[in-house]
């Protein structure tokens, strides 16, 4: 039920939405002292009622991805998304991950799944594919330039990515006062890469790609009939999706 005239839903919800974003701007956050570990994370998640991918974001990849093609998801977590395209798109699905707690949610699922650490120098994607996913993952590596450049000649189509935005309006806001934007769950050391919209296209460009086009994803806590996080995305979206072609 939302208030007539006003772009947020109840008075209580705003006053709630209000005081979280006092907190954000102005808190720190306290953190699990032992540093981020990704096998112990999807043993968590696993055991919590954690909410899936927006349908947004969902049915964002499978309007860009082309019935019956090949699609590599670096960084699978449980193959929610291959899931889902598989039923709906029919695609030829294979995932990456290095978690077994996520390899074992993967292939629950009966997708093909290869267990390795992408942020090791020996990684290699040996097969070609249409499209190739990498849906937060790249802010986790040291060297993300690393990774991207071995998938030159590795997808027909494009490569789709989504990263946080640091450039979100929330987080310039932080930084002004004095504070770094938070975009970890845990830990801070969850997070290594930061980009904006601007910093990630010269990014691309420098390595040899190109971004054909970005979206904003809709964010269920930021959401307005607005909908700003869609026609301003550089500001107003906390996450964005990148199609990437090679330049």
């Amino acid at each position: 039920m939302t208030t007539k005239g006003h772009l947020f839903p109840t008075s209580n919800s705003l006053r709630v939405k209000l005081q979280k974003l006092y907190a954000y701007l102005f808190d720190g956050f306290s953190f699990d002292v032992e540093l981020f570990d990704y096998t112990a994370y999807w043993d968590r998640l696993s055991q919590e009622n954690v909410p899936p991918p927006s349908q947004f974001k969902l049915d964002l990849i499978k309007s860009i991805v082309d019935q019956g093609s090949s699609v590599l998801d670096i960084g699978c977590g449980d193959g929610i998304l291959l899931d889902y395209l598989s039923k709906t798109k029919g695609i030829e699905a294979h995932g990456i991950d290095v978690g077994s707690k996520a390899i074992e949610l993967t292939k629950a699922k009966g997708i093909h799944v290869d267990e390795a650490d992408i942020s090791q120098p020996e990684f290699q994607v040996t097969e070609t594919y249409d499209f190739i996913v990498i849906s937060e993952v790249m802010e986790h590596l040291p060297k993300p330039e690393e990774l991207i450049t071995k998938l030159k000649g590795k997808f027909r189509k494009c490569l789709i990515v989504t990263i946080p935005n640091t450039g979100f309006i929330t987080d310039r806001l932080r930084l002004l006062l004095g504070r770094f934007p938070k975009q970890w769950a845990l830990n801070p050391s969850e997070h290594l890469r930061f980009w904006t919209v601007t910093d990630f296209v010269f990014w691309c460009k420098q390595l040899g790609f190109k971004v054909d086009k970005y979206y904003g994803l809709h964010d269920e806590y930021y959401d307005t009939k607005a909908k700003l996080w869609k026609y301003y995305p550089k500001l107003m979206s906390r996450f964005v999706l990148y199609k990437v072609t090679e330049s």
